[in-house]
């Protein structure tokens, strides 16, 4: 479900068992061994039980990761219950357009952060980051009974902030698939799950990435075998949407909830072939497309350009657009006067080469 304020849920829509679920809260299969460090020797050794000799040492140098971000291929949500929560059924698909985090040593004990780019960005306890950092080093003091080495943080912000892409979300998760791994804490999937259920309804999915269902607030994840390669144009405008704001309007409105019908794995199989795919839903475009006609028209202009699918991502303000081939349409489209809007190409992200990003060899 969807709290108002908070970004929309992550994952995929629709029911049925087969081929297309894997264990609910569990990393695509290629993550079953772990992540593996860039550090060379060996982890240090725990102490004699009973004995604490002060913060933990990392042979740690500098590790540098590009986080990822996030389109909903389809959003059918349902009306707001007594908690507040809109309950949804989403798909979702990891890209590879994202921000930076730079990890490095510190001394003392604090683990810092630093953020630099758009000054919309929180810089203190209110970036999901810092709040991934705190959660992080209180569950790593629990488990191993003594406080760790002091770490630096630099998140270099790209994605804007309000587009709809879970960029924030996205930096929370590799946050913490990072400096567990970098920092060799041993916390489980499990541990690190319920980290990121508690920084918002989008993080889990950036601990697993590629293609998700999510259903109830969009937390309750089940991965689906990836889409072919495809390339991902994204529009940007000079203007984002509170997400409390979007979903103000749905409510307000008399609704009909076009995307109830939905049937996932149809719209996935014409996908996987490469075949337009008008099934796939936004419930929460109708409303945002009749205050804004110029993200419609863009949308329009993706379709009518070759994309398979093209439409709102969560509750915007970002419009993408998937092809099969390489898309010839961002220069077209910027051709217009479209003062202020940003254009950024992409390629969709499969669970494995998501992952990859952490396993430092």
């Amino acid at each position: 479900m969807q709290r108002p304020g908070k970004e929309p849920s992550s994952g995929s829509g629709g029911a049925g068992p087969g081929r297309d679920r894997t264990a609910q809260g569990q990393p695509p299969a290629c993550a079953a061994g772990g992540l593996s460090h860039a550090h060379t020797g060996p982890s240090p050794a725990d102490p004699p039980h009973g004995r604490n000799p002060g913060p933990r040492r990392y042979p740690l140098t500098l590790w540098r990761v590009r986080t990822a971000t996030k389109i909903n291929l389809h959003l059918g949500v349902g009306r707001r219950a007594a908690d507040g929560y809109h309950p949804v059924r989403t798909v979702l698909q990891a890209i590879d357009f994202g921000d930076e985090l730079v990890l490095k040593p510190a001394r003392g004990e604090a683990w810092t952060l630093a953020v630099e780019g758009s000054p919309e960005i929180p810089r203190g306890k209110d970036n999901l980051v810092h709040q991934a950092l705190k959660l992080l080093r209180d569950a790593a003091l629990r488990r191993h009974g003594r406080p760790q080495a002091g770490i630096h943080l630099s998140l270099i912000k790209t994605v804007p902030a309000g587009g709809g892409l879970g960029g924030g979300s996205g930096d929370a998760g590799a946050t913490l698939l990072l400096v567990n791994g970098a920092l060799d804490l041993g916390l489980s999937h499990r541990v690190l799950l319920g980290i990121a259920r508690r920084l918002g309804a989008d993080v889990p999915f950036f601990l697993r990435g590629g293609l998700a269902r999510g259903v109830g607030r969009g937390d309750r994840l089940h991965s689906l075998t990836p889409l072919p390669a495809l390339h991902v144009l994204l529009a940007v405008p000079p203007f984002s949407l509170p997400t409390a704001e979007v979903y103000g309007l749905f409510d307000r409105e008399s609704l009909t909830l076009d995307g109830a019908g939905f049937r996932m794995r149809p719209a996935l199989g014409r996908l996987r072939r490469r075949n337009a795919v008008p099934m796939f839903w936004n419930d929460l475009e109708q409303h945002v497309f009749r205050l804004h006609t110029d993200l419609a028209d863009v949308r329009d202009e993706m379709r009518n350009g070759g994309a398979l699918v093209a439409g709102l991502s969560g509750s915007g303000s970002t419009v993408f657009g998937l092809f099969a081939k390489h898309p010839q349409l961002s220069e077209a489209l910027e051709e217009k006067d479209r003062e202020g809007w940003e254009f950024h190409r992409g390629r969709t992200l499969d669970g494995c080469n998501y992952l990859a990003r952490f396993r430092f060899l």
